[in-house]
């Protein structure tokens, strides 16, 4: 199978949380399995159906919060791949 990823990926495990977008708001718990700048992979028992609009919350280790939109590109039965939208924030935890 060829390769379509123009993006290096990144095996990362993040703990963080992943809110869909409009009127019936639900938050899931996630870890990623894999990121990129791009968008990522996150392992969940639930995955949302393709094309729904999320917000994403990632803490990284070092203290710093990584706030991104996106949509759902794929779900499987272990989790779903979230393409990022260009808009990202990347801040210290504790300040907004």
């Amino acid at each position: 199978m060829k390769e379509r990823r123009k993006l290096d990926r990144f095996s990362l495990r993040l703990l963080g949380s992943v809110e869909t977008v409009g009127q019936n708001k639900k938050v899931h718990s996630v870890v990623t399995k894999n990121i990129s700048s791009g968008g990522a992979f996150f392992e969940n028992a639930a995955p949302l159906p393709q094309n729904t609009r999320v917000k994403i919350n990632l803490i990284v280790p070092t203290g710093v919060q990584i706030t991104v939109e996106g949509s759902v590109l794929r779900s499987e039965r272990v989790g779903m791949a979230i393409r990022f939208d260009e808009n990202h924030k990347i801040i210290p935890i504790g300040e907004k």
